[in-house]
């Protein structure tokens, strides 16, 4: 399929930051605790300096989302969504679970977005209605047997879980939104449910998911992701 531009700028960046967390990631890496209580390491800041120069320096008009700087307005219509690093405990802790995320919105809907592991070397990419692991075209599966979550307080979850246990569903919790919605994409997971998500946890992916044919639904802060409409039906159940 041939991208658009932005596509191609948009993996050259996302390669690039990889690469930089990659070369970190073996190092002992300080870090500090946010008011909400999530960590930030020097790397969040790196990245997310490095892509925002990046993107404003091609597009100067557009607007810029990230979690560790001040968002810029732009005058286009169109806004970059970044998250520099989600995953940051499991990268802090030396898990190969973590991924940078970026998505480019024109009037409020997403036209091109990108999740790398680049421990795994797994790029994830869609555009124009099509989801991508590199150059292999992906779709979401069927049924539900297998299930991610991402929290950061487990006590609302609790009922959830055990209903799922009582189904048989295995569950796992892999700490980085936007690969578990990844997953859904590619058929590793069947669905996924997510608490208290920040725009940059979900942004590419979802628009990832939805280009593989999964479904996405977020509200008050709750993501639900299936990969059919009976599994999402599913997933709301349980959740009562």
């Amino acid at each position: 399929m041939q991208r658009s531009k932005e596509a191609l700028l948009m993996q050259g960046i996302v390669l690039e930051a990889g690469r930089r967390l990659k070369d970190a990631f073996y190092s002992q890496v300080g870090y500090d605790v946010k008011p909400d209580r999530t960590l930030v390491t020097a790397l969040d800041v790196e990245i997310e300096d490095f892509v925002k120069r990046a993107v404003l320096e091609w597009f100067p008009d557009d607007g810029f989302i990230g979690e560790e700087s001040e968002g810029v307005e732009g005058k286009s219509g169109r806004v970059w969504v970044l998250d520099p690093l989600d995953g940051t405990t499991n990268f802090i802790m030396h898990l190969p679970f973590f991924a940078v995320s970026l998505a480019l919105k024109e009037k409020g809907k997403t036209k091109c977005a990108f999740v790398y592991n680049p421990v795994l070397n797994e790029l994830f990419w869609a555009e124009k209605g099509r989801s991508f692991l590199w150059d292999k075209e992906i779709r979401a599966g069927e049924g539900l047997k297998f299930a991610g979550i991402c929290y950061t307080n487990i006590t609302p979850c609790l009922g959830y879980l055990k209903r799922l246990g009582e189904r048989g569903i295995r569950v796992r919790k892999f700490g980085a939104a936007s690969l578990e919605l990844c997953y859904v994409g590619w058929g590793r997971l069947d669905a996924f449910v997510g608490f208290n998500l920040k725009p940059g946890d979900f942004e590419a992916a979802a628009y990832i998911l939805k280009s593989a044919g999964g479904l996405v639904e977020e509200e008050d802060g709750l993501l639900i992701a299936a990969n059919t409409p009976k599994t999402l039906e599913e997933i709301r159940a349980l959740l009562r």
